[in-house]
């Protein structure tokens, strides 16, 4: 809010209607924040509460390039993780695919993946991503009991792969073959 709108930061912040950081605490944060695509490990380290949610949603981005003079990086080609082929590396992306992670209990959330792709990522693909996320978590004590996509033809894709159908909401988890891991559709997009 502080990049986008200055002004509206500093009088949210004035009137108290949300209990903002100054201008000063924020940059420290900004500072200490290193956003990459893929899994940040760091993140995992510091989540600690346990039955949540993990998101996923895409959007579409206008293609570009950017140098990150801290860290002398080029930023805008498709990045996967792991899951980039070489050709789609020398690719711009144009579609962001963000995980985050949400207690049932609790107003706070946290962005645990972000991934740069052309077009939506395959059903597949994000089958493998999910599956790898929610082993990341779960690795670090973190529960997670259920995924939430809206009901895009790829997120769809990647329930079938899960085993998710109209009868079945729900596959065995990944991490323990004791729990279930459940998946739902956000009623905004339905």
């Amino acid at each position: 809010m502080r990049i986008k709108s200055p002004k509206l930061y500093r009088k949210m912040r004035k009137d108290n209607i949300l209990p903002l950081p100054s201008y000063t605490t924020l940059q420290r944060y900004i500072k200490k924040i290193h956003p990459v695509y893929g899994f940040s490990e760091p993140t995992f380290e510091v989540m600690g509460l346990k039955t949540k949610d993990m998101f996923l949603d895409e959007m579409k981005l206008s293609e570009a390039l950017s140098f990150q003079r801290s860290n002398l990086h080029v930023e805008g080609f498709v990045d996967l993780g792991k899951y980039s082929t070489e050709n789609d590396k020398t690719k711009l992306g144009d579609h962001a695919l963000v995980l985050l992670y949400q207690p049932f209990c609790g107003k706070w959330y946290q962005t645990v993946g972000a991934f740069l792709g052309t077009g939506a990522v395959p059903g597949n693909i994000l089958e493998k991503i999910i599956t790898e996320a929610v082993i990341l978590l779960e690795n670090q004590n973190i529960h997670v009991d259920c995924i939430t996509t809206d009901g895009a033809t790829w997120n769809r894709s990647m329930w079938k792969l899960f085993g998710i159908s109209e009868k079945s909401s729900s596959c065995i988890h990944p991490t323990d073959g004791n729990r279930k891991l459940w998946f739902a559709s956000d009623f905004p997009h339905l």
